[in-house]
């Protein structure tokens, strides 16, 4: 029971921590004056960036799996 709860509480908290380091990147990205659109743009292309493998990876998670890759 306690690995139950313990694996649900790490999942709604991967959620929560992908979710916030995407708008951390985003606030980021539009500091840096560089447009929404271009954020969009990069989501839909699962995260295709020079960015680190890690942060590339968690982007991956949020976006609905087409099983292309």
């Amino acid at each position: 029971m306690n690995t139950l709860s313990f694996h649900h509480r790490n999942q709604s908290n991967k959620r929560g921590e992908v979710s916030k380091l995407y708008r951390q990147k985003k606030l980021r990205y539009e500091k840096e004056g560089i447009q929404k659109l271009e954020i969009l743009r990069e989501g839909a292309t699962n995260g295709y960036t020079p960015s680190p493998p890690s942060a590339t990876i968690k982007v991956e998670n949020l976006l609905p799996k087409k099983g292309s890759s």
